[in-house]
């Protein structure tokens, strides 16, 4: 199984951070259906000039390409899971500590969705220290097999998102998903809603 993270949003907490942060999950047993979204509408539909954009990202595409990327990963046999983080509903003692809060949501949000005993590869876009990618997986490592209650095979990796167009495909769900709660648009989120399997709203107790 396949697991591609990416967020959307920050965690700080200035007058021009997000009011939400948000970790997306997409999940398939067959990366390469996946992989093949973003190389036909790169190839069929991208003008001339933008052919040698080294990726493609949600941020910086228009809508006809987002809707086309959306709807080919909305055909495809893949699962998303999603944690968000109202901010204003979590105080900023956290914001101290960024990088561990950080690995601490995605360790409990892919910790929420495995229940069968498999091969695990977990991807994650290249963005960590050395120091801070070790730790990460180690954690990860440890919620899973905590979960499972049982030795598990699972590897992590982090790769460029130049270089592996699965990560840019989890950059538009992460993307569509967000605009819903940020910006109160929900255009792309209707698009892959079907392959939406759970969500997890992060509250403090």
């Amino acid at each position: 199984m396949h697991i591609y993270l990416d967020e959307s949003g920050n965690l700080g907490y200035s007058d021009k951070s997000s009011k939400y942060f948000l970790i997306a999950l997409l999940v398939t047993k067959n990366h390469k259906s996946i992989d093949n979204c973003i190389k036909r509408i790169r190839q069929r539909k991208l003008k001339k000039k933008f052919k040698e954009i080294p990726e493609l990202k949600f941020n910086n595409s228009d809508e006809i390409i987002k809707k086309l990327i959306l709807k080919c990963i909305a055909n495809r046999e893949a699962n998303i899971y999603y944690i968000l983080l109202d901010k204003r509903k979590v105080s900023n003692k956290s914001a101290t500590t960024k990088t561990e809060f950080y690995t601490y949501l995605n360790g409990f949000l892919i910790s929420q969705i495995l229940e069968e005993k498999e091969n695990i590869e977990l991807i994650v876009d290249k963005s960590l220290t050395r120091e801070k990618r070790e730790e990460f997986n180690k954690y990860i490592k440890d919620k899973i097999i905590d979960k499972l209650k049982s030795k598990v095979n699972i590897r992590v990796e982090h790769k460029d998102s130049k270089e592996d167009k699965c990560i840019q495909a989890v950059d538009f769900v992460a993307g569509a998903i967000f605009s819903k709660y940020e910006f109160n648009k929900d255009i792309y989120y209707n698009i892959i809603q079907s392959r939406i399997k759970q969500e997890v709203i992060f509250r403090e107790e």
